[in-house]
């Protein structure tokens, strides 16, 4: 556990003795994620190159006696990143048995619905605390780290045996069934199973067990995570991300096969489809996957300008070929690269969110001061180097 994260731990133990006026008996923590590279790949059985980000979700605990089985009572520091009016120290009191709200309390409710399932009985009444330092619509998976670190803090505090593997599974469902959003199972797999300084190369093809194989990070090399000033909005209306994930559909269902994971670069010159739109798609899937592969050696080799090129061809066929990107990211990638970035791309879901950056150490500082000096509304959320 980093520093970091001891820290937040205690932070967030004095915050639900203040708020309960009893201790914690359990704490958890999840961390943000980054994909480095294989974007829209994973819920089309694909490859992925994602890693950790120093940005946690944490989560106090402890049984509520006060209140009814598949209760909780939650207070969180949301509130404030909602800038919803509501004073720090709100509670909402929630019903596992309830629909959706369209608000950050679905998410608990869809975790703790998965946990239910899992252990096929009731759940006691929970006292919870979230504290998060992971900006939400950022792209960098503010849900799947809330989903991991409240299944986590059960978990713990119901002493119920629960792999990592099953943890990410478990908190795909959630966002899947409950909050209605089909996304693959890479940010919930790579906060449950990566470690600090390495991505993991997480490969898709047999979605009831996916393979993954870790790789160190670069040396004397920084990725830096930009927030573009634009949250992304994954399931909200037409031409996003639920629209893509039925193009994929319908590609698949007119080639007869079940996965474009299953095409190779060669196929694309003899595939049947028509559709204009539905080859773009096909197209960025089966280059994405190459993409990682070469990527995923890149990391192997120590190769930097190899990597660099895949993120920035990356960016290119998220722009004009999975239309996932929007002008301002676009021209955020386009600055940074002429302000000494090597690799540029929109990372997440895509439709706003961060991007990615891959630069030599010593033009780390002048990078962020350009970004910054000329976009406002942009803000560094993290950056990774290696010791």
């Amino acid at each position: 556990m980093s520093a970091d994260t001891k820290k937040s731990n205690i932070d967030i133990e004095h915050a639900f003795n203040t708020q309960y006026g009893y201790k914690a008996q359990s704490i958890a923590s999840a961390h943000a994620r980054v994909n480095l590279i294989g974007e829209h790949t994973d819920y089309n059985n694909g490859l992925v190159l994602p890693t950790l980000l120093p940005l946690t979700t944490n989560v106090a605990a402890a049984i509520h006696s006060s209140v009814p089985e598949d209760t909780v009572v939650v207070c969180s520091t949301f509130e404030e990143q909602e800038d919803s009016g509501r004073a720090v120290g709100t509670t909402h009191t929630l019903s596992l048995l309830e629909k959706k709200r369209g608000m950050w309390t679905d998410y608990v409710i869809a975790s703790l619905r998965e946990v239910k399932k899992h252990i096929r009985g009731p759940l006691p009444g929970l006292a919870l605390y979230i504290h998060s330092s992971i900006p939400a619509g950022a792209g960098i998976s503010s849900s799947a780290a809330l989903e991991v670190a409240l299944i986590r803090v059960v978990k713990t505090l119901l002493s119920i045996e629960i792999g990592d593997m099953t943890i990410a599974t478990m908190a795909q469902r959630a966002e899947n069934e409950y909050i209605g959003l089909p996304c693959g199972l890479m940010d919930q797999m790579v906060i449950s199973l990566a470690f600090e300084n390495h991505a993991l190369c997480i490969n898709f093809y047999d979605q009831k067990q996916p393979s993954y194989e870790p790789a160190p990070l670069f040396k004397n090399h920084v990725f830096l995570v930009v927030f573009s000033g634009i949250s992304h909005r994954l399931a909200e209306g037409d031409g996003g991300y639920k629209t893509r994930f039925a193009q994929c559909q319908e590609a698949c269902k007119q080639l007869h096969i079940a996965s474009l994971s299953q095409l190779s670069v060669q196929d694309l010159q003899s595939h049947t489809l028509q559709d204009t739109i539905l080859c773009k798609r096909v197209e960025h899937v089966v280059q994405e996957n190459k993409r990682v592969r070469d990527a995923y050696a890149a990391l192997i080799d120590g190769d930097i300008q190899v990597f660099a090129e895949c993120m920035n061809t990356s960016h290119i066929s998220q722009r004009d070929l999975y239309q996932c990107s929007i002008p301002e990211i676009d021209i955020l990638c386009e600055e940074s690269l002429a302000h000494g970035a090597l690799g540029a791309r929109i990372t997440g879901g895509g439709f706003g969110g961060a991007i990615v950056l891959l630069v030599h150490e010593h033009k780390k500082e002048k990078l962020r001061n350009a970004i910054l000096a000329q976009h406002k509304e942009a803000r560094i959320l993290a950056e990774l180097t290696v010791p």
